[in-house]
């Protein structure tokens, strides 16, 4: 239908689903905190950044890069980590020499483009650190 032109609107909880669409809002807690195409959101909200990170052990490395100063967040994605840091050559060489005497094998630590998870996650951190903490309302 989208290719005839008829405009859809999909909601979902699934930023990989999100990747096909040509628009997106994100809301987070009732407020909008970003909109545009997907490309647009990867290339131009997310300041920090993302290292992709595969490794041996990654669950173990995981608490270990979370420690450096540098690093603003990590998470286990797929078979690897994603890092995101301010400078992101500064934490690849703090990485390595974090994980490598303490024999973790590391495949590869490289730049990547952010996916729209990296994006959101990145977004709603900045979002709570902004503004204060919503009392929960229970009934």
């Amino acid at each position: 239908m989208a290719g005839e032109g008829v405009t859809v609107f999909v909601t979902t909880h699934y930023m990989d689903e999100a990747e096909y669409c040509d628009r997106l809002a994100l809301i987070y807690r009732g407020e909008l905190i970003a909109e545009g195409t997907p490309e647009t959101l990867k290339t131009t909200l997310m300041k920090d950044d993302v290292l992709e990170v595969v490794c041996d052990r990654p669950e173990l490395a995981l608490a270990e890069i979370e420690q450096l100063a540098g690093v603003k967040e990590a998470a286990l994605f797929g078979r690897g980590l994603h890092v995101v840091a301010e400078d992101g050559a500064k934490a690849a060489a703090e990485i390595r020499a974090l994980l490598a005497p303490r024999g973790h094998a590391i495949e590869r630590i490289e730049r990547i483009t952010p996916s729209l998870e990296d994006v959101f996650v990145s977004l709603i951190e900045a979002h709570d650190r902004a503004k204060p903490a919503q009392a929960e309302v229970f009934q």
